[in-house]
């Protein structure tokens, strides 16, 4: 203001607080979920308890993801 520039446009700071929200927001979200999900993988493996469907699920997706995050384009 002090150079001459007016407050930003309201549309501005909506589109700058939504890209935090997805960038930051959404990234500590997948990661403490993917901290519970590699806890239940160890408890599966060293205190043997049960294996749920869900997990088997959530493992086949996040494989998938892995694969298609780490495949090469010819």
């Amino acid at each position: 203001m002090a150079l001459g520039e007016g407050f930003p446009l309201a549309k501005h700071i909506a589109i700058l607080l939504l890209l935090g929200f997805v960038a930051y927001g959404l990234s500590i979200y997948c990661y403490t979920y993917a901290q519970r999900t590699i806890g239940a993988a160890l408890s599966f493996l060293l205190l043997g308890e049960l294996l749920m469907p869900l997990f088997l699920v959530a493992t086949a997706v996040m494989s998938a993801g892995c694969w298609l995050a780490a495949k090469s384009n010819p």
